[in-house]
Order: C-alpha cells, then structure tokens, then sequence
C-alpha cells in the first residue's frame, strides 16, 4: 500500500460537501473547536500576537480572522485580551454561513464582543484597515497556488500576519487518527483529520510558498502538536 504522506495530495474533505446534513456540520464545527483546544492553538496565536504588540505597542488593535468557522479563536483571543486589558476589535469571517452563524452563536454564549461574516477570502477582497490578520489550520486546504495567493492578500491587508497549521508528518497522522476517536463523536471529524493531516505542508515547503508571497523575512517555527507557526511583519 502507498504511503499517502509521501506526496502532498489534496483530497475532497467531507465538511467540504455544501450538502452535509445540519446536525454533522455543527458537530463537527464543536468537535473541532475541541482540537483546537486540546492543542492549544489561542495560546499560540495569542503568544506570537503579545510578542508583537511588545515590539509595537498600541493602544488599540484590530484583527482579522480568516477562515474562522466555529470562531473558537478569535472568541478565545478576545477572552485573553480582556484579561490583559488590551482593547481589541476583531472580525472572523468563513465562506460558511452556517459556521457563521454558529460563530455567533458562540460569542453570545461566551459574551464575547467579536464580529463575523460571511465571505470567501480567496475571490473576494479582504476587509481593509486591520493591524493584524490571522489563519489558522485553513492553508492545508488549499493549492499552493491559492497559498499563495492568499499569503499575499494577507501581506497586503495588514502590518502583521499570523499562520498557524498542520505539520505534514506519519506521526502526525496516526496522532490525529488516535485523538479525534478519543475526543470527538463527529464522523466528519474522523475522516477529514487525517485527509487533513496529509494534505498539510512541510515547514519547508511552507517557507518557499511564503517567500513566492514576498514574505521573504516570514519566520516557519514548529509548535506541538505536529502544528508549525509562521509570522511575518512589515518592516517598512
């Protein structure tokens, strides 16, 4: 049998499918939210914005969150924002409107003051005047082409760009297969964590795709669990 994480290979994932049924969706969307918890990805996207924020210091900050589905990162960003005390707007958007309207949701539940729409970041222009733009585990979706593509519109809609993924790994695999049939129920969530995990990028990769952006001073770190975090900054 071929090993599938020898090449990058994009494959149709089932949360991908405009037809999937209400209830699958909206419990994939909270199963993945769990992930997302279990792997700490606000603390990381939090840790590289705060490194940031020490380096430019602002009294207000405005970010952009791409491909936000359940907006259980920008609702965790705000939460950790108003503990520090740093005044925050943020904006989470997702070609989903039904994730959209999930997100917001949430953010009543949570009593988090953050804004979503609906909008599909790769055909349509990105929202204007933000200090910050994130993305997180939306990349491996993607050609690298639209990588690309998107890396640049980023670079050019704020003055710090934050991506947090998946690391393409065997190890990274099997641990997918293992946590999401501990942690989530979701059948959507079992099969798409490991197309997931195969479609991902290398830390290497990443960098040229980045560089062909003209994010040449980007920086590619790897984080647990099998995550890598890219930054970039405008230096001008």
């Amino acid at each position: 049998m071929s090993d599938p994480l020898k090449i990058r290979v994009l494959e149709s994932e089932v949360m991908d499918d405009p037809d999937l049924d209400k209830t699958r969706h909206v419990g994939a969307l909270k199963s993945l939210a769990t992930m997302n918890w279990l792997s700490a990805s606000s603390r990381m996207v939090w840790g590289a914005i705060t490194e940031y924020l020490r380096r430019s210091p602002q009294k207000k900050i405005r970010i952009l969150d791409i491909a936000t589905g359940s907006g259980d990162i920008p609702i965790a960003l705000f939460q950790r924002a108003r503990r520090a005390g740093i005044e925050i707007d943020l904006l989470g958007i997702d070609i989903s409107q039904r994730a959209i309207e999930f997100a917001r949701q949430q953010a009543g539940v949570e009593n988090a003051k953050v804004e979503f729409a609906t909008l599909n970041a790769l055909s349509e222009a990105l929202p204007a005047k933000f200090d910050i733009v994130i993305c997180s585990l939306f990349m491996h979706h993607l050609s690298e082409e639209d990588v690309v593509r998107l890396l640049a519109k980023m670079k050019s809609t704020a003055k710090f760009v934050v991506v947090n993924d998946l690391r393409r790994s065997r190890a990274g695999w099997w641990l997918a297969l293992l946590v999401t049939r501990l942690f989530s129920r979701s059948d959507v969530v079992h099969t798409d964590s490991c197309l997931s995990v195969g479609a991902s990028f290398s830390m290497k990769e990443f960098r040229a795709l980045a560089n062909a952006a003209g994010m040449e001073s980007a920086i590619v770190k790897p984080r647990w669990p099998f995550r890598f975090l890219m930054t970039w900054e405008d230096s001008t």
